[in-house]
């Protein structure tokens, strides 16, 4: 698993992964909020994650041709 930081910015959110120094930045292409509000799932405009790559944290990561982060519920 890889330690994943995510913030996230006006239209765009940063990725941080431990051990790289060069942070992955990425363009939000839309945002599904929960019903209390809180972003639930984001897509964004090009993969930021390695195929069978599984993130450690609360957001989950998946996708072919662009990546979507999705916050674990549980």
């Amino acid at each position: 698993m890889s330690a994943i930081e995510v913030v996230i910015g006006d239209g765009s959110v940063t990725i941080r992964r431990s051990g790289r120094s060069a942070p992955i930045v990425a363009n939000v292409l839309g945002i599904d909020r929960r019903p209390d509000g809180e972003i639930g799932r984001l897509w964004l405009d090009r993969l930021v994650h390695r195929a069978g790559e599984v993130w450690d944290g609360p957001w989950s990561v998946r996708g072919a041709v662009s990546s979507i982060l999705e916050i674990r519920t549980s």
